[in-house]
């Protein structure tokens, strides 16, 4: 009796696992602003935007298409951008339910193609707020800045591997 009871109950938990919805990434939104000719002043010919994960705007700004995922940020120039001699001329990235992590985002070297663009232009404030600075770099059109986050395991993927141990572990016990 108690076998059988253990098969059914780690059968309803696997079930229940692979049920789960990974709610965090569906209700993700990030607000996306142009900032010139310093971090904290937005660029007054745009507007900032929010986006839903997964979205995109194109021609951000008239300079940028901007591609966003729960896992990479894609930035392509769709125009040649000039050398500014400011503090910040790029893009700020806002977190506004607190869903992402931005402190797991890197630069992806194999997919940025941005010329003089790298890991000292891409910054983050907190967890919720990260800054892409251009100021200096002349891009052409077509160049791509990605940022990628280190994957994270979805809840249901930790139910279904916690269910996976339990399910081992009366298979143990049941042989002892």
């Amino acid at each position: 009796m108690t076998q059988k009871l253990n098969t059914l109950v780690a059968a309803l938990l696997a079930s229940f696992a692979c049920m789960l919805p990974a709610h965090a990434l569906q209700t993700s939104q990030v607000e996306v602003s142009y900032n010139f000719p310093d971090i904290n002043t937005i660029y007054f010919g745009q507007a900032p935007v929010t986006l839903g994960l997964p979205g995109s705007f194109p021609n951000f700004a008239g300079i940028l298409d901007i591609a966003l995922s729960p896992s990479t940020f894609t930035m392509t120039l769709t125009t040649n951008a000039g050398i500014n001699s400011v503090s910040f001329d790029g893009v700020r990235f806002v977190d506004l339910h607190h869903t992402l992590n931005f402190s797991q985002f890197a630069v992806d070297t194999a997919a940025t193609n941005y010329a003089g663009f790298d890991s000292s232009r891409f910054t983050y404030s907190g967890p919720d707020t990260m800054y892409v600075n251009l100021v200096g770099l002349h891009g052409l059109t077509g160049q791509k800045i990605v940022l990628s986050a280190a994957p994270v395991p979805e809840p249901a993927s930790w139910a279904l591997m916690a269910c996976g141990l339990v399910g081992l572990l009366g298979a143990a016990r049941r042989r002892a």
